[in-house]
């Protein structure tokens, strides 16, 4: 093992966590804190570009920014997936058993968020005669802005500050129950590991 500080949890997960296991939870600790920053990044470009698109009073400036703010969502639902695959990953019995918890009360939003990127990503089987459309409640929704509220196929996705305050809770949650759990392992573990210098 390389870099390890016992303030970090990516650290204690990785000297806790038995076996190859270790990397894959360290590695997935630190890719949704890695991700949610991409999230938050993304949410304010997002509200950034909203507020042209509500002062844009000509449709072909209207139609640039709108475009710009789907590109955007979009990324932003990717980040929302990542979070939700790395939460997948750490919730693998021998890893950390807070998570199971954290990750069902959590589930639906995370998965509704992953359903945008998988809409977004998979455009091109939404428009008219693609193979999705049917799956579509609303098929000639391709992409609307109301408010803060982005639309697809009939869905609905919350993506103003409001969307980054409930991704900020599930990953407070994530940071204060992995860390009691990695340390409460590591003070058991304490005396079997080799001293570090």
């Amino acid at each position: 093992m390389g870099f390890f500080h016992p303030r970090d949890t990516a650290s204690l997960i990785q000297v806790t966590v038995p076996g190859r296991d270790a990397i894959r939870a360290s590695t997935a600790y630190d890719r949704i804190l890695l991700y949610f920053q991409a999230a938050r990044t993304q949410q304010r470009r997002i509200a950034h570009l909203i507020k042209n698109y509500d002062r844009s009073p000509s449709d072909p400036a209207r139609r640039t920014v709108f475009n710009q703010i789907f590109a955007e969502i979009h990324f932003y639902f990717i980040a929302w997936n990542t979070i939700q695959e790395m939460f997948k990953v750490l919730r693998h019995p021998g890893r950390l058993s807070c998570i199971k918890p954290l990750f069902s009360c959590h589930r639906q939003l995370l998965k509704h968020y992953g359903d945008g990127r998988d809409a977004l990503e998979h455009y091109q089987d939404r428009l008219p005669d693609g193979k999705r459309v049917r799956t579509m409640s609303v098929p000639s929704d391709l992409g609307n802005l109301h408010g803060s509220n982005f639309t697809f196929g009939g869905l609905e996705w919350d993506v103003g500050p409001s969307s980054i305050g409930k991704l900020k809770t599930i990953v407070k949650q994530l940071k204060r129950e992995a860390r009691r759990e990695a340390e409460a392992k590591y003070q058991a573990k304490k005396g079997l590991l080799p001293k570090s210098k």
